[in-house]
C-alpha cells in the first residue's frame, strides 16, 4: 500500500516551479522526489506547513448527511458534527 497521501503534479515545465509535490501520510513533504528542507536555498520561495491529525474520515459524516437529507425540509440547516475541544472547535453544518 502506498504511503502517499497527496500528490500534486504540474502540467507545465517551468524551472521556477516543481514538477511534483508529494505529501506522505507521515507528514513528510517531497518536492521533485527530494525531502523538503526549509533551510535549503533551493526552496527559499516555498513555505510548506503540514498538520498531522490522528483521525481519518470513515464516511460516518457522509452517512449522517444522507440520512439528514431524507428528514430535512428545503432550506433547513442541520448540524452534522459539533466538537469542542480545548484547542479547537469543529462544526459541520449542511443547508438543504
Amino acid at each position: 500500500m502506498s504511503n502517499n497521501l497527496i500528490t500534486i503534479k504540474c502540467s507545465k515545465n517551468r524551472k521556477s516551479m516543481p514538477s511534483e509535490i508529494r505529501i506522505e501520510k507521515t507528514g513528510k513533504v517531497f518536492i521533485d522526489g527530494e525531502l523538503y528542507d526549509e533551510n535549503n536555498p533551493k526552496y527559499r520561495n516555498f513555505h510548506v506547513d503540514v498538520e498531522k491529525h490522528g483521525k481519518m474520515n470513515t464516511g460516518e459524516e457522509t452517512r449522517q448527511m444522507i440520512e439528514s437529507q431524507k428528514k430535512a425540509k428545503k432550506g433547513e440547516t442541520i448540524i452534522i458534527k459539533d466538537i469542542k475541544d480545548k484547542e479547537k472547535t469543529e462544526t459541520t453544518t449542511v443547508k438543504f
